[in-house]
């Protein structure tokens, strides 16, 4: 993978654990010559990047390295996309060695949930408890199919369960536990 020829301006990581930047997009491809890059967002609802002055770039099987870098720009696309402009990404062959690459932002910068609500990335790795206390497994993903969202849920078996209150009974992101019903349907694998 090719690196930047000037890399990213890195930005002091100390004041704030990994934990506490989230990933709402990834760069999707390089749009134009001048640098930018086009993201698509998990939430094609949000609109939380473009008010960031900085964002973590975390580069996965990239190999770019985990990184805080300046936000030159930022402007709505395509629904579910934002156009972003990096400082230190002046060139297309720069922004294309960022492809693939996840980009998030402060946990802080996201709004609050209201009651009943909460953040998919607050449930990752949350235990899955049927009905009669028995362990079905852990959430390990999340996936937003046209018909209806799921939880992606490994254990003995693999599940892909609808987020409605008939098959989710509870969502305890405090203790990172789901409950839920009869999930039998929907075993995958």
């Amino acid at each position: 993978m090719n690196h930047p020829a000037s890399p990213p301006i890195a930005m002091d990581t100390a004041s704030r654990h990994a934990d506490d930047w989230i990933e709402i997009g990834c760069v999707s491809r390089p749009h134009g010559i001048h640098g930018e890059v086009r993201v698509k967002l998990h939430n094609a609802d949000s609109r939380v990047l473009l008010e960031q002055n900085e964002v973590l770039m975390r580069g996965g099987k990239t190999g770019i390295p985990e990184q805080r870098i300046e936000v030159s720009s930022a402007r709505s696309a395509a629904e579910g996309f934002v156009l972003l402009g990096l400082a230190g990404v002046d060139s297309r062959t720069e922004a294309e060695a960022l492809r693939g690459v996840a980009i998030c932002v402060p946990r802080d910068a996201l709004p609050s949930e209201s009651e009943g609500e909460f953040y998919v990335h607050d449930i990752i790795g949350a235990k899955v408890v049927q009905s009669d206390g028995s362990t079905l497994g852990e959430v390990v993903d999340y996936i937003s199919y046209p018909s209806t969202d799921v939880l992606v849920v490994h254990g003995a078996a693999r599940y892909e369960i609808p987020l409605i209150e008939d098959f989710v009974h509870d969502v305890d992101t405090a203790r990172k536990i789901v409950a839920v019903g009869d999930v039998d349907d929907f075993k995958v694998s």
